[in-house]
């Protein structure tokens, strides 16, 4: 069993320790968290020994020391909310944010924590202009976009940083495929339930680079997969399905003018023989050559597994300003638009299947759908979401660098704020 889960939103206050004759062992061990993350109290006092045989006490003090460099010095604690005498969440105040917790103890003395996660975070005095400049001061360049939509394909942006930019996005692509998909079920020319065989394997991420060629999949299966996990396998067979045609053609009607956003828009597996070193001749013709020559070079390659040198895949972003695929943050809050009104329940809930947020930021709204991407130098994270008024928003953002990889969990903090000033 996992020590580490995701857990339902708890509801409810809890009675202060201190009115009380004995505290519960949930909040004896709420009371000490704040010293455990300053350093104050040892991880071997409070955590379980079989908690620390896979979160060692020193992953442990990095983690509490990224939360300080983060949102700063730890104030104490701001609130106690139990669901049981052993397991409950915890608000802890940092100088900038507050970070809720959810602890859980071992029923018996003493009562060591065996289950703690980060589950939620609010900036204090966070606004849209101070997240806006933050996003502006990334290394490298940012994209990104919160818009309110309307009721038609329109949108208005609440707050925007390079939002008609176009970004390397990495697998955040695949909604043009989910759209593709949704178009031809809606045209009668595809079902969800049409069968086909699996294609040859891609690399990760996903599953089914180790499934047989060949294995029946349905259109559903696919996309469901491309989406949720964001299977590359999945994601090529579902691309050669709909014809590489009708996804350009909904990819060049989607993105702003410019020349990285030509077609053909390259499978995953294209993708990865281009960035490969020795693919540099290959390279020099994707990036200077015509559609008609594109499509030559692709013809020719004939990409396979075996073509990919899997150790040639370092630690250095690796041609992501070419050998990519690119959108802007208002093209994706348009693709989303789109999906939501093209009354496909199916579009919508693959898009929900994939949980990214705090569950207490899950509950908080009446739908979430999500699709990231990512690589060396690239992150990609886009959310639609429909609160429980009934407005509909997109919070997306992009970053890239060329040079050097990208602070995944500084990326993913940012997006979380957004969603927060989301009311």
């Amino acid at each position: 069993m996992r020590i580490i889960a995701a857990f339902l939103m708890l509801i409810g206050l809890t009675v202060p320790a201190s009115a009380r004759e004995s505290p519960t062992p949930f909040e004896m061990r709420a009371v000490q968290l704040p010293d455990v993350l300053s350093g104050k109290i040892k991880a071997e006092a409070f955590f379980s020994p079989t908690f620390l045989n896979e979160i060692p006490a020193a992953q442990i003090r990095q983690i509490a020391d990224q939360l300080v460099a983060q949102h700063g010095a730890v104030r104490g604690v701001e609130a106690v909310r139990a669901e049981t005498r052993v397991n409950g969440e915890v608000d802890i105040g940092y100088d900038r944010a507050t970070v809720t917790m959810q602890l859980v103890t071992a029923k018996d003395a003493p009562n060591f924590v065996i289950g703690l996660q980060v589950t939620g975070v609010r900036a204090r005095d966070d606004s849209l202009a101070k997240l806006s400049a933050e996003f502006a001061s990334l290394p490298g360049k940012a994209g990104f976009l919160i818009a309110r939509h309307g009721r038609a394909n329109a949108f208005e942006a609440l707050a925007a940083v390079n939002s008609d930019d176009q970004l390397a996005v990495g697998s955040t692509f695949k909604l043009w495929v989910l759209a593709e998909a949704v178009a031809q079920v809606k045209a009668g020319t595809r079902k969800w339930s049409d069968v086909v065989p699996l294609g040859p394997p891609s690399l990760p991420s996903g599953i089914t680079q180790d499934w047989p060629v060949g294995s029946p999949m349905t259109l559903h299966s696919l996309a469901t997969l491309m989406i949720s996990v964001s299977d590359n396998s999945a994601t090529d067979t579902l691309m050669t399905a709909l014809g590489r045609e009708n996804l350009d053609n909904r990819y060049v009607a989607v993105g702003r003018s410019d020349a990285r956003n030509a077609v053909p828009i390259l499978t995953t597996l294209e993708a990865f023989v281009l960035k490969m070193p020795m693919r540099a001749k290959e390279r020099a013709i994707w990036e200077a050559g015509p559609l008609k020559a594109r499509r030559a070079l692709l013809k020719s390659l004939r990409p396979k597994l075996a073509m990919i040198d899997r150790t040639a895949f370092g630690d250095r972003p690796a041609h992501i300003d070419s050998i990519e695929w690119f959108a802007s943050p208002s093209d994706i809050a348009e693709s989303f638009s789109a999906l939501r009104l093209s009354d496909s329940k199916e579009a919508l809930d693959i898009l929900a299947i994939n949980r990214p947020l705090p569950p207490n930021e899950i509950n908080r709204f009446a739908y979430v759908g999500y699709k990231g991407g990512s690589e060396v130098g690239v992150m990609s994270m886009s959310y639609l979401i429909k609160t429980k008024a009934g407005d509909w928003f997109t919070v997306t953002g992009t970053w890239n660098n060329p040079t050097a990889a990208v602070d995944e969990r500084q990326f993913e903090a940012l997006l979380q704020r957004g969603i927060n000033l989301i009311r």
